[in-house]
């Protein structure tokens, strides 16, 4: 099982990540992070993500890390039960809510909530590749 993080699993693009703001749809809110999806023209990879830290929420730079890491960490290891079946790359968005720092056990639940609901919206996505 490869758990690695890959560069190209990053969503890096401005224009991706401008696209999925303005068009990606939200799963509900966990009590730890906010997910926004979307399923578009197939990139190379079957998913690419990007996890966002407001300086709104935690003003420390230190602290901004610590979460990053910790979502980051969360979803290199859970990452594999989210598979997606039709020729398109999923673009995830993970923005994080709290003005405190979550522990690992409360991202890692939101997260992997957040995984098996995309799974199932997933499963329900038209094959079709003529959108």
């Amino acid at each position: 099982m490869n758990n690695k993080f890959k560069k190209c699993e990053r969503l890096c693009s401005y224009k991706k990540i401008k696209q999925l703001s303005e068009n990606g749809q939200y799963l509900c809110c966990f009590k730890t992070i906010k997910v926004q999806w979307l399923i578009d023209v197939y990139e190379g990879v079957d998913k690419q993500v990007l996890i966002h830290v407001p300086k709104k929420c935690l003003k420390k730079a230190v602290d901004r890390n610590l979460v990053r890491r910790r979502m980051r960490e969360v979803y290199r290891l859970h990452k594999n039960k989210l598979i997606v079946t039709c020729e398109k790359t999923l673009f995830l968005k993970y923005t994080y809510l709290l003005n405190s720092i979550a522990s690992y056990d409360d991202i890692k639940d939101d997260i992997t909530n957040s995984i098996n609901e995309l799974q199932n919206i997933i499963n329900d996505y038209p094959l079709d590749n003529n959108e």
